[in-house]
Parts: C-alpha cells; structure tokens; sequence
C-alpha cells in the first residue's frame, strides 16, 4: 500500500500540484486519496471500536489511528517530493 501511496504522489498529485492552473485538482486528489488510505488502512487493521480512530491513548507507541493515517500520508508525500524534484531537475539538466 506504501508503494502505491509514494508512486500516485509523484506521478499524479505533485504534477498536478507543480502547475498552477491544476493545483485544485492536485489538492482533489490529495483528498481522495486521504480518505482511500484511511478507509483501507481502517479494513486492513480491523480497528472495531469507532472511539478508537479519535481517542488518545497513555502509551507512547499506541497513537490514534486518524494521527498514525495523518502521519504515513504525509511522509510518502514527502519521499514522493523529493524523488518528483530529483527527476524533474534531472530532466532539466538534460535540456540544457
């Protein structure tokens, strides 16, 4: 799911993000596809109390599930940042 996660980030939504006349459409998809990860993390894991997605805990180690999705989604989208500004100035390095 992470691999999929990083690639549509690069490929889809930094592009579409990168230009200005598409940076709605970027953020739709941003949104789309929070909510898709939220949903398959959610069926992945079993999480069976609704409380659960919200609720702090006391451990350390036990974080909410909506923070833990908040989290992995935004760390792809940094790795996919990266790797997107690598390839394009690779590309544009080339043309010159």
């Amino acid at each position: 799911m992470a691999v999929g996660l990083f690639y549509y980030f690069a490929f889809l939504v930094i592009p579409a993000l990168s230009k200005k006349k598409k940076i709605a459409l970027g953020i739709l998809y941003m949104i789309i596809c929070f909510t898709l990860f939220c949903f398959f993390r959610y069926i992945s894991k079993g999480v069976k109390d609704i409380h659960l997605l919200l609720s702090p805990t006391q451990s350390f180690f036990k974080v909410p599930f909506i923070h833990f999705c908040i989290f992995v989604f935004f760390e792809y989208f940094i790795y996919a940042l990266g790797y997107w500004f690598a390839i394009d100035s690779i590309k544009k390095s080339k043309k010159h």
